[in-house]
């Protein structure tokens, strides 16, 4: 493990913003982060901890910090076959994400093919709780392992124990700083082609496979199938990040009451909604049923759709997505997220919140 000095961490965000980094290095095993913890420049600096930087805003020119990059990367560690339909597989926090899903599918194992596409690392899943085409990612986890930054302890929180909501768990609110994720321990169902039922109710999947799939046809409703559909449908509607500066999705989906559903809806008939979805509070102490709105659609009716700022555009296909084409700086991308967040409360009296995390 070596610690570099004036790092440009450009090249490690998807935004691609350019930032200096007064010290950076990277981990590569939990031996790494528990005798990093005792250095000098550990002890004495404000700490940054990165994966691929694909959900962040960089909001200095410099971070006179320590950088912390998670490059802990193994193949799946261990399996267990518990009972012979569910496999339990424990995953390094570095390892590529979408490689992780994709080894999931290849082996014939079922549920994260909902989530395929979406850059990041493993230890960025139980984090961020990622979400996608109707699948929540803390529904397959077992426990997360990780160092406790405050006692220098490894320590292994169960899925209960982790206050999983909506894109929202404990590790980015009681647990932000102080809890260095190493492994993952997911459990997922093995195929069976006759119990297998996959979620595909939600927005585009079900129209992709309407129009793509028919009863004569040859294709078998598998994981396979399904992760070739929504990569298919991903990469129709969002931007290249190889080539262009984005964090993709911007703003989480908004819930509200019925009551204001009920008003909206009179008002703008042509609102996407997803009815009924059961709400747990953090902490699991309280629930109720909220409507789930597209933030994508709000954004689109409050006319941002293909809007542009001098460097930095909502994208032309996707109103969700924030784009920074030539150069644009971290204050031009928090700008347009503002003018959108306040044209959509004025429009829709509705707080969109960014995904995005401002750093």
């Amino acid at each position: 493990m070596v610690i570099l000095e004036h790092v440009n961490l450009q090249s490690y965000n998807t935004f691609q913003i350019s930032c200096i980094a007064r010290y950076f290095c990277e981990v590569t095993s939990t031996q790494d982060i528990l005798e990093l913890m005792k250095s000098d420049v550990y002890s004495k600096n404000k700490k940054l901890f990165l994966w691929w930087g694909s959900n962040i805003l960089l909001t200095k020119p410099t971070f006179d910090w320590l950088v912390i990059k998670n490059n802990i990367v193994q193949k799946d560690v261990a399996k267990t076959f518990v009972p012979e339909d569910f496999v339990t597989i424990k995953v390094w926090g570095g390892e590529n994400r979408n490689n992780f899903v994709e080894r999931t599918i290849d082996q014939w194992y079922c549920w994260l093919e909902n989530l395929i596409s979406i850059p990041g690392s493993v230890w960025a899943a139980p984090l961020q709780n990622i979400w996608a085409y109707g699948l929540e990612v803390e529904k397959y986890i077992v426990n997360v392992h990780g160092v406790d930054l405050t006692t220098w302890v490894e320590v292994i929180l169960e899925h209960g124990d982790c206050e999983f909501w909506y894109r929202d768990s404990i590790f980015k609110r009681k647990l932000k700083h102080k809890y260095f994720i190493t492994k993952v321990v997911f459990r997922l169902p093995v195929y069976n082609p006759e119990t297998y039922s996959p979620i595909i109710t939600y927005g585009g999947v079900k129209k992709y496979l309407e129009e793509n799939h028919t009863d004569s046809s040859q294709q078998v409703i598998s994981p396979r199938y399904i992760a070739d559909a929504i990569a298919h449908i991903r990469a129709s509607k969002l931007p290249d990040r190889s080539k262009i500066g984005t964090a993709w999705s911007f703003f989480k989906n908004p819930f509200v009451h019925q009551n204001t559903f009920k008003k909206l809806k009179k008002k703008f008939p042509e609102l996407v909604w997803f009815p009924g979805q059961e709400i747990y509070y953090p902490g699991g102490i309280q629930k109720e049923k909220l409507v789930k709105l597209s933030a994508g659609q709000l954004i689109d009716l409050a006319w941002f759709k293909w809007y542009t700022t001098w460097n930095v555009w909502t994208y032309k296909k996707h109103a969700l997505v924030l784009i920074n084409t030539w150069g644009g700086t971290w204050l031009e991308i928090e700008l347009l997220a503002r003018e959108i967040q306040d044209t959509v409360f004025d429009t829709f009296w509705i707080v969109i919140t960014p995904e995005v995390n401002y750093v």
